[in-house]
C-alpha cells in the first residue's frame, strides 16, 4: 500500500513539474487535447492515422484542403513579448496542381501552414511556420509589412518532403531573436521586433488566417494555406529553448 502510494505520489509530482515546462503538450494520441487537460481544441476535417514509429491513433493527416485543429484564444500571451519554443515532428507533402471546393471553384495549392499563432498575417502580430513548395518559412511579424521578420530555408523535394521531420521554431524575447531548427541543426536565425498593440485570435494546428479587405474598409477573417502532410505531435515550450535542448528532443 506505501509502495502504491509513492508511486503515485511520484507521478502526480512528475506531472506537475514537466507541467509547468509547457504551454501545451499535443500529443495526438487518440485526440488533439493538451496531455495535461487545460485545452481543448476542436478538430476540422484531420483524421487519426500511424505515428513516425508506426503506431496507430497517434499523430493527425491533413488533406491541404480543408483540414485543420482550432486551438482557444489565450495559449500564448504574445503581446508580453515572452520566450517560447514551438516544437514538431511531421511530415510535409508538396502541394501541387489545383482543387475544388464545394461551390466547383477551382483553386491552386499554395503550400499550407503547419501552425500559426495569436494572429493574421496582415494586421496583427503572427507568428507561423508554413512552406511554398520551395521552402520551409517561418514568420514573426509585428508589422504587415515586417517581411524582413521572415525566416525563408530552401528545401529540396528529394530529400525534404514526404519524410518526418523535427522541426522547432524558438521566440527569444530576452535576445529578441527567431531560430528555426531542423532535425536539431540550427538553420536560421532573425531579429525581432517587440509587439506593441495586437488583436487576439485563436491560435491553429493545419491553417492560419488571412484578413481580407473590402472598399469599403470591413473586413472577414478567412483561413488559407491549409497543411497537407501529417503532424505527430506539437509541444510549445514556456521558454526559449537552446540548441542542445533542440538535440535532445530528436
Amino acid at each position: 500500500m506505501k509502495r502504491t502510494l509513492l508511486l503515485l505520489a511520484c507521478l502526480l509530482i512528475t506531472n506537475i513539474t514537466f507541467g509547468k515546462r509547457f504551454l501545451a503538450k499535443f500529443e495526438f494520441n487518440e485526440n488533439a487535447d493538451d496531455k495535461y487537460g487545460k485545452i481543448h481544441t476542436t478538430v476540422h476535417g484531420a483524421t487519426l492515422t500511424t505515428d513516425r514509429h508506426g503506431r496507430e491513433n497517434s499523430a493527425y493527416v491533413f488533406d491541404g484542403i480543408d483540414d485543420f485543429i482550432d486551438v482557444p484564444a489565450g495559449l500564448l500571451n504574445v503581446k508580453d513579448n515572452a520566450s517560447f519554443s514551438i516544437e514538431t515532428y511531421a511530415l510535409i507533402e508538396q502541394n501541387s496542381g489545383t482543387w475544388t471546393d464545394s461551390d466547383n471553384i477551382t483553386h491552386n495549392y499554395a503550400g499550407g501552414a503547419l501552425f500559426s499563432v495569436y494572429g493574421a498575417s496582415n494586421s496583427n502580430d503572427l507568428m507561423m511556420l508554413w512552406y511554398n513548395n520551395g521552402s520551409l518559412m517561418a514568420s514573426h511579424r509585428t508589422d504587415p509589412l515586417a517581411i524582413k521578420e521572415d525566416i525563408t530555408v530552401p528545401t529540396a523535394p528529394e530529400d525534404f518532403y514526404g519524410k518526418y521531420h523535427h522541426i522547432v521554431l524558438v521566440r527569444n524575447a530576452k535576445k529578441q531573436i527567431m531560430n528555426l531548427f531542423i532535425d536539431g541543426v540550427l538553420v536560421a536565425s532573425k531579429n525581432l521586433i517587440p509587439v506593441k498593440k495586437i488583436k487576439e485570435f485563436p491560435s491553429l494546428i493545419g491553417t492560419h488566417y488571412l484578413i481580407d479587405f473590402d472598399d469599403q474598409g470591413e473586413f472577414t477573417v478567412n483561413k488559407s494555406l491549409f497543411f497537407k502532410g501529417k503532424i505527430d505531435y506539437l509541444r510549445i515550450h514556456k521558454r526559449a529553448l537552446s540548441p542542445k535542448r533542440v538535440k535532445e528532443d530528436i
